[in-house]
């Protein structure tokens, strides 16, 4: 290969497409690591996931620093959680998203896993609000739980409660200790 022309990634389709990723993209992608970078790779990953792929790269300039991920989410919105490049090169139909996220995990690119993930954790994301809390409800078709249905899941269930209510007593007991303790120093510092 000529030294005065930069290597790039070759990446070959089952169907024979070819396209080609800077050689920055071992960066990102594990998978390239023991990898030849002057052989072109045949690949399991259909041409319009690797050109999002691509284009994920393309718009952080093969920067890692450059795409920046809220770790926990702070809210469900995903603006707040993620760049706006990864939020704009991502937003794609539910099959599209599905296989990009697959690719992630075929190449062993973390970042674009953790940014699909962050928009699928913000999707799922329940505030605490009631305008978000209604929403949840509308969009998983919950229902207020009846005090039947309530004393049939704790009956179905009961091991799980009694331990739960086992450790609630519990902390219940520390806090009292903790507030007795508390009182009594107090009383005795006057």
């Amino acid at each position: 290969m000529n030294s005065t022309q930069e290597q790039e990634w070759v990446f070959q389709t089952s169907d024979n497409q070819i396209i080609k990723f800077k050689s920055e993209l071992i960066n990102f992608c594990d998978l390239l690591q023991d990898k030849d970078i002057d052989e072109p790779l045949p690949i399991a990953i259909d041409l319009p996931v690797l050109n999002v792929i691509k284009k994920f790269c393309e718009v952080h300039n093969y920067e890692r620093e450059a795409i920046r991920i809220k770790k926990p989410i702070i809210n469900n919105k995903i603006n707040d959680n993620l760049d706006q490049q990864s939020v704009q090169v991502l937003q794609l139909s539910d099959e599209l998203f599905d296989k990009v996220l697959a690719a992630s995990y075929y190449l062993s690119f973390d970042l674009l896993r953790q940014a699909c993930l962050c928009i699928l954790a913000c999707q799922i994301q329940i505030d605490d609000n009631e305008n978000d809390i209604e929403r949840a409800r509308k969009q998983y078709g919950l229902a207020e739980i009846t005090p039947e249905q309530e004393n049939e899941a704790i009956t179905k269930n009961r091991p799980i409660f009694e331990q739960l209510q086992r450790q609630f007593l519990e902390m219940l007991n520390q806090f009292e200790d903790q507030q007795e303790e508390i009182l009594r120093q107090q009383q005795m510092q006057q």
